[in-house]
């Protein structure tokens, strides 16, 4: 959902949750990930599997259902996975 653009309010609305909800989730996510933004969240799930620099340092798997479908849904099917410009 990140990696299509949704912000916190707008996948608080799809899984029926409160928008702070999602901001905890989302925060856990990037802590995770080790990224502080959105788009680096995107691009380094691109990459997972690519190679190991882009894998977080922590090893535990999301163990919240709603964090894994936040997670899952960071990169859409067929995405680009080029680096992102800056």
């Amino acid at each position: 959902m990140i990696g299509r653009g949704f912000c916190n309010k707008r996948i608080a609305r799809a899984l029926k949750i409160s928008p702070e909800t999602v901001k905890s989730h989302v925060k856990r996510i990037f802590l995770k990930m080790a990224v502080n933004t959105r788009a680096e969240a995107v691009y380094r799930a691109a990459s997972f599997g690519r190679d190991d620099s882009s894998k977080p340092n922590h090893k535990e798997p999301a163990t919240s259902s709603v964090r894994s479908v936040i997670l899952r849904q960071l990169v859409p099917p067929g995405a680009p996975t080029s680096p992102i410009h800056r």
